[in-house]
């Protein structure tokens, strides 16, 4: 399987401004294709890409991880796909993931699987903020914003023919939190979880209202903060959860804070203590 043409460029779904924070986001976030039962490519989901001192992550959604897991299944690089040839871990264990609402999971990668992958980036721990949720809005707002960047199935062209995968465009979305009684309404603890609102239906971008692609696929991808659209500066923003759900009858886009991948790197690879961002309790 090969992946080809994986150029988003700029979406609908974000305004001519945005531009620019797309093409930053959209630099650390990875399509992950696997096999279907007749070798066929499939995408599965979306991935984040993040480094500790010099230790390579594919961080994204546990079903992610295991629907891949049932098949031969990679990573999609610049211009190759690259199978992780290391362990894959979940914050939940096995036995309890059909109650993992946690739902993130990491496989570490190889130097020269880093090199595969071509010309891409990692997060470093500084663009990280696992304690986001402590943090006021900046004076002025009532509340931040939220940028979610992933790969929608819709958008990822299979060709059975060739075996390769065609990217036509990415799913950029600029959204605001939820009330807190959605937290209540599906169960989802705010420590852990940060929501946002999307409706399909109800979207909007350079060109007035449209329709929202399905957001299947982009399980597995980041969701940024971005605390002032004014001065809008993308490198100062921070990856604040990985998106794992929709809730279409509640207008909600999950996501687990990344302070829940945090604690699980670092139960899982205590050598990396001094470099992963401590979490407050």
């Amino acid at each position: 399987m090969m992946i080809e043409d994986l150029q988003t460029g700029t979406n609908e779904l974000i305004a001519g401004w945005g531009a620019e924070l797309l093409r930053h986001c959209e630099r650390f976030v990875r399509p992950l294709i696997a096999a279907d039962h007749a070798r066929r490519p499939r995408h599965v989901g979306s991935g984040v890409l993040v480094a500790f001192n010099e230790r390579s992550f594919f961080v994204t959604a546990a079903h992610v991880l295991r629907d891949a897991l049932a098949h031969p299944w990679a990573i999609a690089g610049e211009q190759n796909l690259v199978p992780p040839q290391s362990a894959v871990y979940f914050t939940t264990p096995a036995e309890g993931h059909l109650d993992d609402t946690a739902d993130v999971g990491f496989v570490e990668l190889t130097p020269n699987e880093v090199r595969q992958l071509g010309d891409v980036e990692f997060l470093s721990p500084a663009r990280l903020d696992p304690d986001e949720r402590r943090r006021p809005p900046q004076p002025g707002l009532t509340r931040p914003f939220y940028f979610v960047f992933g790969y929608p199935a819709s958008r990822m062209k299979p060709n059975p023919q060739t075996k390769t995968v065609r990217a036509t465009g990415a799913f950029p979305l600029l959204s605001l939190p939820v009330e807190r009684y959605v937290y209540t309404a599906i169960n989802r603890p705010e420590h852990s979880h940060l929501i946002v609102a999307f409706d399909r239906g109800d979207s909007h971008g350079r060109k007035g209202a449209v329709v929202a692609p399905h957001p299947r696929g982009i399980s597995g991808g980041g969701i940024w903060r971005v605390d002032d659209l004014v001065h809008l500066r993308p490198e100062a923003t921070r990856l604040v959860a990985i998106a794992t759900e929709w809730w279409a009858e509640q207008d909600a886009l999950v996501g687990t804070r990344i302070r829940v991948v945090l604690d699980g790197l670092r139960a899982r690879y205590p050598d990396l203590q001094a470099f992963i961002p401590p979490t407050e309790r």
